[in-house]
């Protein structure tokens, strides 16, 4: 009996963890939410449906981070070192002896690929802007929110050197 009572509690959990992500919002409502959250419009991207759910399954916030020779940073989603990322990889960095140890070599950026699977809010440009030195395209979702606050002071102390790509994976009732 106790196991029974234990599964049913388990697949409720699982249930109610579940409904966030199949919640459906408009696109006002994302746009309102990024504001909230420091993510300029500019910058704001919406992930097309026929990749919404592969990119739900990955679990949000998700990020990629890149330099200018388009090497993956190994910068892991490990949101307690945000919102300065960028200041704990450059402190690593500055630690190792072979400094290409900071980058996944074997994870090649295809940015064709990752354009491929957004579009933009407002006909925002989707191009690399030359003058930056990193890239970080940063996925995220209304049910993570938490999460994706920590990352607002990070916006204004990078913005010179880090050009965001903010796309959005919820799914929405509008275009």
């Amino acid at each position: 009996m106790k196991k029974i009572i234990l599964l049913t509690f388990v697949v409720l959990l699982c249930l109610a963890s579940c409904k966030n992500e199949q919640e459906v919002f408009s696109t006002n409502d994302i746009v309102s939410f990024s504001k909230n959250l420091g993510f300029p419009e500019s910058n704001l991207y919406f992930i097309k449906p026929e990749f919404q759910q592969q990119m739900l399954d990955m679990g949000q916030p998700n990020t990629l981070i890149f330099d200018k020779q388009f090497r993956t940073l190994k910068i892991g989603t490990c949101y307690e070192e945000y919102p300065f990322f960028m200041d704990e990889f450059f402190k690593v960095k500055s630690q190792l002896k072979d400094t290409l140890e900071m980058y996944d070599l074997k994870k090649e950026v295809n940015l064709g690929s990752i354009f491929s699977k957004i579009e933009p809010y407002n006909n925002n440009a989707m191009k690399i802007d030359s003058t930056k030195k990193y890239f970080h395209f940063y996925y995220f979702a209304n049910y993570a929110k938490d999460m994706d606050a920590k990352l607002k002071p990070a916006i204004a102390k990078y913005q010179d050197s880090v050009q965001f790509f903010f796309i959005n994976i919820d799914k929405r009732i509008d275009k």
